[in-house]
């Protein structure tokens, strides 16, 4: 049986329901935690759930264990410490706008390294999707949290640069990338986290039940849930028909800014996001489903 018009099994369909929902509640419930929580020592609080749920399953990438390392360090522990400083300080709304910039940046450093030119539609997509992103730097939310804004900004470049080095990886699967990030991260940032933010425990002896509960949905959320189901659907139906569930993750983050949080959105704020995913889903049209098999979904908070 399949859903009307998706082209997807009604099973599949639901699959990709969930998990533009999941991912989406990873920004919410974070902003949650970082009322309690520093970024960074939530960032290390988040892999480690994963790792520790995921590493006894999935076997060490021998032979890349170094190069892993370093794209951890850029895609992982720069990227999370900076969008999580970003959030902590700024509406979800915002946030989660501004973190779409990560496609059109990925998009310009791949043309550099691959030196291949990317069709009219990718290029007009990225073009739109950094003016959607100057548009929402210029709202009123941003106004006096400009350094915010720019540790999203810079956030999502780490995850650009990230995956332009994920290809130069040989033989491994998603979910052992997934897995050994989160172990690579966990290692990172936790020597970081008491660097920057001192001892953990006060912090931790803060957490309530619902802080609790929003930290596991972080760690389980995005990473194993969202990541899996991901995978699943993506090698069964292609990016074509995957792409409108994609562009999701930010409309839904929104909506739950918005009745969870009670955030506002502004008209610029709707013009500037709206630019922003009309720009994404031009940059997505045509790049290849392997390479967003090993890297959609390791981005999302």
């Amino acid at each position: 049986m399949s859903a009307p018009g998706s082209g997807l099994t009604a099973r599949d369909f639901i699959y990709a329901l969930i998990f533009p929902t999941v991912m989406a509640a990873g920004f919410v419930a974070s902003k949650t935690v970082l009322d309690v929580l520093p970024p960074v020592l939530l960032s290390a609080l988040r892999h480690t759930i994963a790792a520790a749920i995921l590493v006894w399953f999935v076997s060490p990438p021998y032979g890349v264990m170094l190069r892993l390392f370093w794209i951890t360090f850029i895609g992982a522990t720069v990227h999370f410490s900076l969008i999580y400083a970003g959030i902590a300080r700024l509406d979800v709304t915002t946030a989660v706008l501004l973190v779409q910039s990560e496609v059109p940046f990925a998009m310009i450093i791949a043309a550099f390294v691959t030196r291949r030119m990317p069709t009219y539609a990718q290029i007009i997509g990225t073009v739109l999707g950094l003016i959607g992103a100057l548009i929402v730097f210029g709202t009123p939310a941003v106004r006096g949290e400009y350094g915010a804004a720019f540790m999203l900004l810079f956030g999502s470049l780490a995850w650009a640069i990230s995956q332009n080095m994920i290809p130069g990886l040989r033989n491994i699967g998603p979910f052992q990338l997934a897995t050994w990030l989160a172990v690579f991260a966990m290692l990172q940032l936790w020597p970081l986290s008491i660097a920057l933010e001192g001892n953990p425990l006060p912090y931790l002896a803060k957490l309530d039940l619902q802080d609790f509960g929003a930290l596991l949905l972080v760690g389980i959320g995005p990473t194993i849930i969202g990541y899996g189901l991901w995978c699943l659907l993506i090698g069964r139906h292609g990016i074509v028909k995957l792409a409108p569930f994609l562009l999701t993750i930010p409309i839904i983050a929104i909506g739950l800014g918005v009745f969870l949080l009670g955030e506002k959105l502004t008209p610029m704020m709707i013009a500037g996001g709206v630019i922003t995913l009309v720009g994404v889903a031009l940059t997505l049209e045509r790049i290849p489903t392997r390479s967003l098999e090993k890297t959609i979904g390791s981005k999302d908070a």
